[in-house]
């Protein structure tokens, strides 16, 4: 069962993966007049479970989930905890990697960009505090001054222009 914490996401996944995925939401059946007919007492029939954009999940919803999942059902997080916060209050992807009681795979491959990007290059700078920079060599990342809101506003129409 392919699950993903949000419509949108759960789209992705689906064309992704060519298999049905839909939100927790709708996997534990929400009824607005009585909470979810998969919960503690009626358990949610599925071997395994795998949560795309889990770092998107909060903990009320979390919650929800896991007290609807048997103590047999398998469950794989996928997601990046540098990417999308939870929709809600809570941190559970990040707090479960970095509680060593999970078993976890880091993919560090990059596929949206050439490895030499500069937008690679610049979102390993932000992720580690640095200072990012024009990349002059890729031509694929820029960084402009500005002088406040309007110049800022300027800059953005006057490159939205060049473009088109």
């Amino acid at each position: 069962m392919v699950l993903a914490p949000t419509g949108k996401a759960a789209k992705v996944a689906s064309k992704a993966t060519g298999k049905k995925a839909m939100t927790v939401h709708r996997a534990l059946k929400y009824n607005p007049n009585g909470g979810f007919f998969y919960n503690s007492r009626n358990k949610l029939p599925a071997d395994c479970v795998v949560l795309d954009e889990s770092s998107m999940l909060d903990l009320e919803m979390a919650g929800y989930l896991f007290d609807a999942l048997s103590h047999s059902t398998k469950v794989i997080f996928l997601g990046d905890t540098k990417q999308l916060p939870s929709v809600g209050c809570g941190n559970i992807l990040k707090d479960l990697i970095e509680s060593n009681l999970v078993n976890t795979v880091t993919l560090n491959v990059v596929k949206r960009q050439g490895e030499q990007s500069g937008i690679v290059k610049n979102a390993n700078k932000i992720i580690s505090n640095e200072i990012i920079t024009t990349e002059k060599e890729t031509k694929d990342a820029y960084v402009f001054a500005s002088k406040g809101d309007q110049d800022s506003l300027d800059k953005i129409i006057s490159l939205f222009d060049k473009l088109v």
